[in-house]
């Protein structure tokens, strides 16, 4: 047993194979702190790793997330022997990025930002191990440590630009091979029918699996950081490109065959097949050009070695200390959403009668579905002969699950209408000139545009970041506690410019809007 431990130990930072069985015990104890120091940071924040194993099992585009942390032990082990000169030591520089993250972590939580509280998570395990056992530890380590960052399930602002080059590159592949096409943002129309690129086409899942995947190949099979570079870009650039040709391949097999026959082939390529596929590109262009001195990197070594390891007892300390800043933030959070705002909510619709002649009665046939608003408020005006409806989504105070920057919030509850463009646009909302989120829809030979603004702090913004930054600050700081997300829409039939212009004659007379808002939820 003795010469096992002795063949073992320069596994492990700061043991020796002097007193082998004092070395493993000390091993055990500094394993055991640094893992109680990252359970007890999870369970803290417990809210945000359920958030995040919830995510990994209810989504197709981050399943792998699941497989991320045996990644990294397996890195760590890897490493293993690199680490051997490093020397378990604590270092209180590591308190800086632990406030700053559970700072930044304070501030999701408050703005219900769910990605800010998942990566403000892991810098802060990151930075509790490195307050722990120090720099030269986690510099051997860095690999691992950093790769932690891909369990983060991030990539929804992907999708509208996805959509927007996954159509954009089969148009133009289907215009060079001759085939007659008809486009309208995500929409694409050939003689044989008509085609959608919806979300789940955008190409996501394969793009974040590919990055995931690329990240791990570039650390492995690469030493030179240009080749890590060049490696990450083009499993970046291939599945945007494969999935541009895969949507180019269904419609141009629609018209030259059938729509059935393309359906059915689409059912076959799509998922773990066509990302099977696309994998093995990028990896197959990966190896054309590894190092060719080795196959293993160079890893990064811990540097030299201190004279002997901390003291278990200042280890455990350091932990314990790490971890106050957290517990003071979480006991912070708690407070602040617990605040509940009482008082009645007397929405009305803006008095716009000089302006435009209201349409009494007239119901929305395609209104928004807002998420869980305390009160409601839709009315529609003739402007420029044709009807413009207005919607206002109102919330005494934001909190999880009713907020006016949400991807919960639906601006046409009926699944028949597809989203042919989103971007943003600059309008007039009475004097003030605001940039307002724009999506246009299409069904048939009819489309609507919709523009949504919020209104947050007592102001305007169309920008749901910067909503998201100022609904902290009303948390944190204080501030006009109700909000209210607020959507405009014209209907058109051939032309999208008479929406549009109609919107804009509109929103340019809003002004008795934002004070008939404050006066909604004044006490």
């Amino acid at each position: 047993m003795s010469s096992v431990l002795q063949r073992l130990s320069p596994a492990i930072p700061g043991v020796s194979t002097d007193g082998a069985q004092g070395g493993g015990a000390k091993r055990i104890a500094y394993v055991a702190a640094g893992v109680a120091a990252v359970a007890g940071l999870v369970a803290l924040l417990h809210n945000t790793a359920d958030a995040v194993i919830d995510t990994w099992s209810n989504s197709n585009t981050f399943n792998h997330g699941f497989l991320i942390v045996p990644i990294c032990l397996y890195l760590a082990w890897r490493q293993r022997h690199a680490a051997a000169t490093a020397q378990p030591a604590p270092d209180l520089r590591g308190l800086a990025p632990i406030v700053l993250a559970a700072l930044a972590w304070l501030a999701g939580n408050a703005s219900g930002t769910l990605v800010v509280q998942e990566f403000s998570l892991i810098v802060l395990i990151q930075s509790v191990i490195l307050t722990m056992f120090g720099w030269p530890l986690c510099r051997a380590f860095g690999f691992p440590l950093l790769y932690l960052f891909l369990a983060v399930p991030v990539g929804e602002p992907l999708i509208p630009p996805l959509q927007a080059v996954t159509a954009y590159s089969a148009v133009e592949m289907l215009r060079a091979v001759g085939v007659p096409v008809f486009s309208d943002g995500n929409f694409i129309s050939i003689p044989t029918g008509n085609f959608y690129v919806a979300e789940a086409c955008a190409g996501e899942r394969y793009l974040i699996g590919s990055i995931a995947i690329g990240v791990l190949f570039a650390g492995l099979m690469y030493r030179s950081w240009w080749r890590r570079g060049t490696f990450l870009v083009l499993s970046l650039i291939i599945p945007i490109v494969a999935n541009g040709i895969r949507a180019f391949g269904i419609i141009f097999l629609a018209y030259v065959a059938n729509n059935e026959m393309a359906l059915g082939i689409d059912h076959v390529i799509y998922g773990w097949i066509f990302f099977s596929l696309v994998t093995f590109l990028v990896l197959a262009v990966g190896t054309t050009f590894r190092d060719a001195e080795e196959a293993a990197p160079r890893w990064v070594s811990a540097g030299p070695a201190a004279r002997r390891p901390a003291s278990i007892v200042f280890v455990v300390l350091a932990g314990v200390l790490a971890l106050l800043p957290v517990a003071a933030a979480k006991a912070y959070g708690d407070h602040i959403l617990d605040v509940q705002p009482q008082g009645r909510i007397d929405l009305a619709a803006p008095d716009l009668a000089r302006s435009f002649a209201p349409l009494e009665g007239m119901v929305d046939p395609l209104a928004p579905k807002f998420s869980n608003t305390d009160a409601e408020m839709q009315t529609a005006y003739t402007v420029a002969g044709r009807p413009v409806y207005l919607h206002v989504g109102y919330y005494r105070y934001e909190r999880r699950g009713a907020e006016v920057a949400s991807s919960d919030q639906r601006l046409i509850d009926n699944p028949r209408w597809i989203s042919s463009a989103v971007g943003t646009t600059s309008v007039m909302i009475g004097s003030q000139a605001t940039a307002v989120q724009y999506a246009r829809y299409v069904q048939g030979g009819r489309g609507r545009i919709v523009w949504v603004w919020y209104w947050v702090d007592g102001g305007f913004t169309g920008n749901p970041y910067w909503a998201k930054l100022l609904q902290a600050k009303v948390k944190l700081f204080g501030g006009a506690q109700p909000a209210a997300i607020i959507a405009v829409a014209a209907d058109y039939g051939e032309v999208a410019a008479d929406a549009d212009s109609a919107l804009r004659a509109f929103t340019a007379k809003l002004d008795p809007l934002l004070p008939e808002l404050a006066r909604a939820g004044a006490p």
